[in-house]
C-alpha cells in the first residue's frame, strides 16, 4: 500500500512540475480584455425649465457597473438624483446596428451609491429611436508595442441622435438626445 501511495505521489509531483515548467502552447502568453459601454443622454427645455438624464452601462472584462442621473432645473434651483454601482449595470441597452435604445432605472436617494437634492424615489424609463439628424460609425484595428509586450486591439463605436420617449421621473414626453454603443477587444502578448 505504501508503495502504491508513493508511486501516485511521485507521478502527481512529476506531472505538476512538468505542466508548470512547460511553455504555453503557441508561445508567449496572451491576455484578452473586452470592454463594452452603452450610453444614453437627453435634455429638453420648456418655458425656462430644463430637464434631462444620463445613463451608462459598462462591462470591463466581466466587471459590470453603471451610472444614472435625472435632473430638473427651474431658474436657479437644480433638483437631481445621481446613482452609481453594479446594481445599475443593466440600465441601458443600445443596439449598435439600428440604434434602438432602452433605459430603465429606479433611483432611490436612500440607496448606497446614490446622492442628490431630491428626496423621493424616481423611476426612469425611455425608449429611444434614431431621429435621423446624425449618426456615426467608427471601427478599426490598432497595435502598440512597448518593451516586453505587444497590444493589439479592435474597436467599434456607433453614435446616434435619438428621440427618447418616456420619463426621467421629473417630466414625461419626448426628449432629444444621443445614444452610443462602444466595444473594444484588447489582446496583450508578453514577449
Amino acid at each position: 500500500m505504501k508503495f502504491i501511495y508513493s508511486c501516485l505521489v511521485s507521478i502527481a509531483l512529476g506531472a505538476s512540475s512538468t505542466a508548470f515548467s512547460a511553455p504555453p502552447l503557441g508561445g508567449s502568453p496572451v491576455t484578452k480584455f473586452d470592454t463594452m459601454r452603452d450610453y444614453a443622454q437627453g435634455s429638453v427645455c420648456v418655458s425656462g425649465a430644463c430637464s434631462g438624464f444620463t445613463a451608462e452601462t459598462k462591462d470591463a472584462n466581466g466587471v459590470l457597473t453603471g451610472t444614472v442621473e435625472a435632473y430638473y432645473l427651474a431658474g436657479p434651483t437644480l433638483t437631481y438624483l445621481y446613482c452609481e454601482g453594479p446594481e445599475y449595470a443593466n440600465i441601458v441597452s443600445v443596439n449598435p446596428g439600428n440604434g434602438a435604445t432602452t433605459v430603465n432605472a429606479t433611483l432611490d436617494p436612500s440607496a448606497p451609491g446614490c446622492t442628490g437634492t431630491y428626496g423621493a424615489t424616481l423611476h426612469m424609463s425611455f425608449t429611444g429611436t434614431p431621429d435621423g439628424a446624425y449618426s456615426s460609425t467608427a471601427s478599426g484595428d490598432g497595435k502598440s508595442e512597448v518593451p516586453g509586450s505587444t497590444h493589439r486591439y479592435r474597436f467599434y463605436e456607433h453614435v446616434f441622435s435619438e428621440a427618447f420617449t418616456g420619463t426621467n421621473g421629473f417630466i414625461t414626453g419626448v426628449i432629444p438626445g444621443t445614444a452610443l454603443s462602444n466595444r473594444i477587444t484588447d489582446r496583450t502578448k508578453v514577449k
